[in-house]
């Protein structure tokens, strides 16, 4: 009977370590699977599809987590990425991302992929980095 119950709990702890080992992979391929495109007259590699829609905080960590140098851009490069949003593709059009340029400790740059124009609150625009706008990751070209 005791070795029966070993047996089992040495089946359980097995497959609960290959789960975990098999979610980890999944986690990682997902990484890899995110397609970019290299754009070497503004010296960027840009991702071909938004991160989702979020808060800017987690727009930060969302490109952090990615690795590797991936970043939110800065407000000067979304104005060189809007210039050839055509070859990237996959950008929603008529909304807003953000950038990781700050403007105070409340507000921060966002660009509009609708007619090219960037806002921050002091253009009468009240977007708080509580806001959720379109995320897009950049990395410097190696």
């Amino acid at each position: 009977m005791k070795q029966n119950i070993f047996f089992s709990s040495l089946f359980v702890f097995s497959l609960l370590v290959s789960c975990a080992e098999t979610k980890e992979v999944r986690r990682e391929e997902t990484k890899e699977s995110n397609a970019s495109i290299k754009i070497q007259e503004i010296g960027l590699e840009v991702m071909t599809k938004d991160l989702g829609k979020m808060i800017w905080e987690d727009a930060m960590g969302a490109c952090a987590d990615l690795g590797d140098g991936w970043r939110l851009p800065t407000k000067d490069e979304l104005e060189k990425i809007y210039k050839y949003r055509d070859k990237i593709g996959g950008f929603a059009s008529n909304y807003y991302y953000w950038s990781s340029t700050e403007y105070g400790n409340d507000f921060a740059w966002y660009f509009n992929f609708g007619d090219g124009s960037m806002f921050n609150y002091s253009k009468s625009y009240a977007y708080y980095k509580s806001d959720t706008y379109y995320v897009r990751a950049v990395r410097d070209l190696k």
